[in-house]
Protein backbone atom coordinates (compact mmCIF):
# COMPACT_ATOMS: atom_id res chain seq x y z
CA UNK A 1 0.00 0.00 0.00
CA UNK A 2 2.79 2.35 0.94
CA UNK A 3 4.60 1.50 -2.29
CA UNK A 4 1.46 2.32 -4.36
CA UNK A 5 1.03 5.66 -2.59
CA UNK A 6 4.64 6.64 -3.30
CA UNK A 7 4.30 5.65 -6.97
CA UNK A 8 1.04 7.62 -7.21
CA UNK A 9 2.65 10.75 -5.70
CA UNK A 10 5.68 10.47 -8.02
CA UNK A 11 3.45 10.05 -11.09
CA UNK A 12 1.26 12.93 -9.93
CA UNK A 13 4.23 15.29 -9.72
CA UNK A 14 5.57 14.10 -13.10
CA UNK A 15 2.17 14.77 -14.64
CA UNK A 16 2.01 18.15 -12.93
CA UNK A 17 5.42 19.14 -14.30
CA UNK A 18 4.59 17.94 -17.81
CA UNK A 19 1.24 19.76 -17.89
CA UNK A 20 2.29 22.88 -16.04
CA UNK A 21 1.67 25.03 -19.14
CA UNK A 22 -2.01 24.02 -19.09
CA UNK A 23 -2.43 25.49 -15.63
CA UNK A 24 -1.47 28.99 -16.77
CA UNK A 25 -4.25 31.20 -18.15
CA UNK A 26 -4.08 31.47 -21.92
CA UNK A 27 -3.06 34.90 -23.15
CA UNK A 28 -4.05 34.50 -26.76
CA UNK A 29 -6.33 31.70 -27.80
CA UNK A 30 -7.18 32.85 -31.30
CA UNK A 31 -9.53 35.24 -33.03
CA UNK A 32 -12.67 33.64 -31.64
CA UNK A 33 -11.90 34.70 -28.10
CA UNK A 34 -12.20 38.34 -27.21
CA UNK A 35 -10.89 39.56 -23.92
CA UNK A 36 -13.22 41.32 -21.56
CA UNK A 37 -12.66 44.99 -22.18
CA UNK A 38 -12.09 46.52 -18.79
CA UNK A 39 -9.99 49.29 -20.26
CA UNK A 40 -11.14 52.85 -19.72
CA UNK A 41 -12.94 51.79 -16.56
CA UNK A 42 -12.44 55.24 -15.06
CA UNK A 43 -13.90 56.95 -18.14
CA UNK A 44 -16.86 54.58 -18.30
CA UNK A 45 -17.63 55.23 -14.65
CA UNK A 46 -17.36 59.00 -15.13
CA UNK A 47 -19.74 58.83 -18.09
CA UNK A 48 -22.34 56.77 -16.27
CA UNK A 49 -22.21 58.61 -12.95
CA UNK A 50 -21.47 62.20 -13.99
CA UNK A 51 -21.93 62.55 -17.75
CA UNK A 52 -18.32 63.64 -18.17
CA UNK A 53 -17.93 64.90 -21.76
CA UNK A 54 -14.13 64.63 -21.78
CA UNK A 55 -14.34 61.03 -20.60
CA UNK A 56 -16.90 60.31 -23.33
CA UNK A 57 -14.65 61.79 -26.02
CA UNK A 58 -11.68 59.84 -24.66
CA UNK A 59 -13.70 56.63 -24.71
CA UNK A 60 -14.74 57.19 -28.35
CA UNK A 61 -11.13 57.87 -29.25
CA UNK A 62 -10.03 54.73 -27.40
CA UNK A 63 -12.51 52.56 -29.31
CA UNK A 64 -11.40 54.08 -32.59
CA UNK A 65 -7.76 53.29 -31.81
CA UNK A 66 -8.68 49.86 -30.43
CA UNK A 67 -10.34 48.95 -33.74
CA UNK A 68 -7.29 50.15 -35.76
CA UNK A 69 -9.02 53.25 -37.07
CA UNK A 70 -12.19 51.42 -38.10
CA UNK A 71 -14.57 52.89 -35.57
CA UNK A 72 -17.08 50.30 -34.42
CA UNK A 73 -19.87 52.57 -33.31
CA UNK A 74 -21.95 49.72 -31.95
CA UNK A 75 -19.37 49.25 -29.17
CA UNK A 76 -20.26 52.68 -27.80
CA UNK A 77 -24.05 52.42 -27.96
CA UNK A 78 -24.56 52.13 -24.20
CA UNK A 79 -22.43 55.16 -23.37
CA UNK A 80 -23.76 57.23 -26.28
CA UNK A 81 -27.32 56.43 -25.22
CA UNK A 82 -26.62 57.52 -21.63
CA UNK A 83 -24.91 60.73 -22.75
CA UNK A 84 -27.72 61.56 -25.19
CA UNK A 85 -30.68 60.82 -22.94
CA UNK A 86 -29.60 61.28 -19.33
CA UNK A 87 -27.07 64.08 -19.77
CA UNK A 88 -28.48 65.78 -22.91
CA UNK A 89 -25.12 65.83 -24.71
CA UNK A 90 -26.35 66.52 -28.25
CA UNK A 91 -23.42 65.03 -30.26
CA UNK A 92 -24.14 61.69 -28.60
CA UNK A 93 -27.44 61.51 -30.53
CA UNK A 94 -25.45 61.10 -33.73
CA UNK A 95 -23.33 58.40 -32.08
CA UNK A 96 -26.48 56.51 -31.03
CA UNK A 97 -27.72 56.73 -34.62
CA UNK A 98 -24.39 55.38 -35.92
CA UNK A 99 -24.47 52.59 -33.34
CA UNK A 100 -27.85 51.47 -34.56
CA UNK A 101 -27.18 51.53 -38.30
CA UNK A 102 -23.50 50.50 -38.39
CA UNK A 103 -24.09 46.73 -38.27
CA UNK A 104 -26.62 46.97 -41.13
CA UNK A 105 -25.11 49.66 -43.32
CA UNK A 106 -28.13 51.88 -43.99
CA UNK A 107 -31.30 52.99 -42.27
CA UNK A 108 -33.40 51.14 -44.84
CA UNK A 109 -31.83 47.83 -43.81
CA UNK A 110 -33.17 48.14 -40.26
CA UNK A 111 -36.38 46.62 -38.97
CA UNK A 112 -39.31 48.98 -38.38
CA UNK A 113 -38.74 49.65 -34.66
CA UNK A 114 -34.97 50.06 -34.87
CA UNK A 115 -35.44 52.38 -37.84
CA UNK A 116 -37.84 54.53 -35.79
CA UNK A 117 -35.34 54.66 -32.95
CA UNK A 118 -32.48 55.63 -35.27
CA UNK A 119 -34.55 58.37 -36.94
CA UNK A 120 -35.72 59.55 -33.51
CA UNK A 121 -32.13 60.12 -32.40
CA UNK A 122 -31.34 61.90 -35.68
CA UNK A 123 -34.35 64.15 -35.19
CA UNK A 124 -33.42 64.73 -31.55
CA UNK A 125 -29.85 65.64 -32.48
CA UNK A 126 -31.05 67.93 -35.28
CA UNK A 127 -33.37 69.78 -32.87
CA UNK A 128 -30.49 70.28 -30.48
CA UNK A 129 -28.24 71.77 -33.16
CA UNK A 130 -26.14 68.88 -34.48
CA UNK A 131 -25.40 69.63 -38.14
CA UNK A 132 -24.46 66.02 -38.90
CA UNK A 133 -27.89 64.85 -37.75
CA UNK A 134 -29.61 67.57 -39.76
CA UNK A 135 -27.74 66.62 -42.94
CA UNK A 136 -28.59 62.91 -42.65
CA UNK A 137 -32.18 63.57 -41.56
CA UNK A 138 -32.78 65.81 -44.56
CA UNK A 139 -31.30 63.22 -46.94
CA UNK A 140 -33.60 60.56 -45.47
CA UNK A 141 -36.58 62.88 -45.96
CA UNK A 142 -35.60 63.52 -49.60
CA UNK A 143 -35.36 59.78 -50.24
CA UNK A 144 -38.81 59.24 -48.71
CA UNK A 145 -40.35 61.97 -50.85
CA UNK A 146 -39.08 60.49 -54.11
Amino acid sequence: MKKNTIIFIILFFIGLVLNFQNLKPAENVGDDWKKLDSSCYKEKTLIIEHGDIDAYKKLLKHYKLYMNGKFDASSCFYYAFIMATKYEYFPANYDVYLSLIKPYGTVNSLDKNTKRLAVFFLYRGMNRGDKRCKKIFESIQRNLNK
